[in-house]
C-alpha cells in the first residue's frame, strides 16, 4: 500500500527525472536573461556563510560513445567523451539591496581527438537596489565555450557571448510591477573558427541591443504572468549588410517549484526586418517553453519548444526559422528505478526565397533510457540517443549519428 511519504518519494522522482531531461536537452536559445526577479527572499539555499547564502551542484551531462562527433556523412568518427560541469548558485542579501550569481566551469574530455577538448567558463551576476517601491537592476553574464553554438552549425567553435543589462522595476501592489529595461548582447567568433570554409566571425559577430518594458502579475501563490514588449537591432561588425531590426510582443507564464505544472511558456509575435532588401521579413508567432507536467502518480511529462528567427552561417540564405518540439516521458517502475522515452523534431525554414529556393531543413531524434534516483536526490542514468539530419537541396548537410552515454546530476 502507498503511503503519502512513498508517494512524495515517487512524485520527487519523477520530477528530478523530467527536469534532468529539460537539463540536458534544452530547448536552443533558452536564455538566462537579465529579467526582473519576482521575489526578493532568500532563496531555499542549504549553505550559509555569513551573509552569503550558495548552493553547489554537479552535472555530468555525457558519458559514453558518439559514433560521430564531427557529424560528417561521408567519414564517422567515433569516440569516448565526457562532460563535467560543477556549478554554484549565489545569493546575497544587504540592507535594502539583493545580490545574485552563478558559477560554472563545462569540461569537456575527448579520449581520441585531443583537440575537441575545451572548458567553457559560465558568470552570471545581478544587483537589485531594493527602495520602497522603485527596484532598479543591472546585471551582467559571459560564456565563454566551443560549444556548437545552435542546430545548423555541425562544428565546436570557441566563441564568447557576453551580456550587459539593467533597467527600473516598480512594484504596482504586492502581486504585481511594470520594469523597464535595456540590454546589450555581444557575440564574439574568435579568429580562425570556420565552418564549411566560412569564417564565422565574418558572418556572426554582433551586437543586439534590445528595449523592452513589461508588467509582471501574480495570478495565484503559484503562477505568475508577464506581458511584454520591445525593440530590438542586430549589428553585424565585419557584415554591416546582415544588419536587422525586430519588434516583438509576448505573454508568459510561469508556474512554480512547488506547481503541479513546473516551467514556463511563452508565446509572442515578432516583426523581424533585415536592411537586406534581398532577404525576406519576417512576421509571425514564436514560441519557447520548458514544462515538466505529471501523469497519474508515477509519469511525468517534459515539453521544450521553441520557434524563432536565427542568423545562418551562410550570408546568402540570410536566416532561417527554427521550429523544435522536444517531448519525453519518464515513468516510475520500482523503488528507485525509472524508464524514460525521448523525441524531438527540429525544423529549419530558410528566408531568402531569392537564392535559396524555400530550403528546408530537419532534424529527427529519438531516445531511450533508464535511471535509478537515489535517495541523496541524485539521479543516474544510462540513454541511448539516435538523430538523423535532412536537407532537401544540400546533400553536405545531412547525417546519421548515434550515442550511448550515462548521466548524473546532483544538486544540494
Amino acid at each position: 500500500m502507498m503511503t503519502l511519504g512513498s508517494f512524495a518519494g515517487l512524485a520527487r522522482g519523477w520530477r528530478r527525472a523530467a527536469v534532468l531531461v529539460l537539463v540536458l536537452f534544452p530547448a536552443p536559445g533558452l536564455a538566462q536573461g537579465l529579467a526582473p526577479a519576482v521575489d526578493v527572499d532568500p532563496p531555499a539555499f542549504p549553505f550559509r556563510a555569513g551573509p552569503l547564502w550558495f548552493a553547489p551542484g554537479l552535472r555530468l551531462t555525457q558519458l559514453g560513445v558518439d559514433t560521430n562527433i564531427f557529424v560528417d556523412e561521408a567519414d564517422p568518427q567515433s569516440d569516448f567523451v565526457a562532460s563535467l560541469q560543477p556549478e554554484v548558485n549565489l545569493f546575497l542579501r544587504p540592507r535594502a539591496m539583493r545580490v545574485t550569481g552563478f558559477l560554472a566551469a563545462d569540461f569537456n574530455y575527448f579520449q581520441e581527438f585531443s583537440s575537441e577538448r575545451y572548458i567553457a567558463p559560465k558568470a552570471r551576476g545581478r544587483v537589485d537596489l531594493l527602495f520602497a517601491r522603485l527596484r532598479p537592476y543591472a546585471g551582467l553574464g559571459r560564456v565563454d565555450t566551443r560549444d556548437r553554438p545552435n542546430r545548423e552549425i555541425d562544428a565546436r567553435a570557441r566563441h564568447v557571448d557576453t551580456e550587459l543589462g539593467g533597467g527600473l522595476a516598480f512594484d504596482l501592489s504586492p502581486v504585481s510591477f511594470v520594469y523597464a529595461s535595456v540590454t546589450r548582447l555581444e557575440t564574439d567568433y574568435r579568429t580562425g573558427e570556420r565552418f564549411a570554409g566560412i569564417a564565422l566571425e565574418d558572418v556572426l559577430d554582433k551586437t543586439t541591443t534590445s528595449y523592452d518594458a513589461g508588467v509582471r502579475l501574480s495570478l495565484t501563490p503559484l503562477t505568475t504572468l508577464s506581458l511584454a514588449g520591445g525593440y530590438a537591432s542586430d549589428e553585424f561588425a565585419r557584415a554591416p549588410g546582415r544588419d536587422a531590426i525586430s519588434r516583438y510582443v509576448n505573454a508568459e507564464v510561469a508556474f512554480s517549484a512547488d506547481a503541479i505544472i513546473r516551467g514556463t511558456a511563452r508565446i509572442g509575435y515578432r516583426d523581424f526586418r533585415p536592411d537586406d532588401p534581398l532577404v525576406d521579413d519576417f512576421r509571425g508567432v514564436t514560441t519557447q517553453m520548458a514544462l515538466v507536467y505529471p501523469v497519474l502518480d508515477r509519469g511525468s511529462l517534459a515539453l521544450t519548444a521553441l520557434r524563432d528567427v536565427m542568423y545562418s552561417y551562410e550570408e546568402i540564405e540570410g536566416y532561417y526559422v527554427e521550429t523544435t518540439a522536444d517531448l519525453s516521458y519518464t515513468h516510475r517502475l520500482f523503488g528507485g528505478w525509472d524508464a524514460q522515452l525521448r523525441g524531438a523534431l527540429t525544423r529549419l525554414a530558410y528566408g531568402d526565397e531569392v537564392f535559396a529556393g524555400n530550403r528546408v531543413d530537419g532534424l529527427r531524434t529519438a531516445a531511450a533510457g533508464a535511471g535509478y534516483n537515489f535517495a541523496d536526490q541524485s539521479r543516474l542514468g544510462l540513454t541511448w540517443e539516435w538523430s538523423r539530419r535532412a536537407s532537401d537541396l544540400r546533400a553536405d548537410r545531412r547525417y546519421r549519428r548515434q550515442r550511448v552515454f550515462a548521466s548524473w546530476a546532483y544538486t544540494f
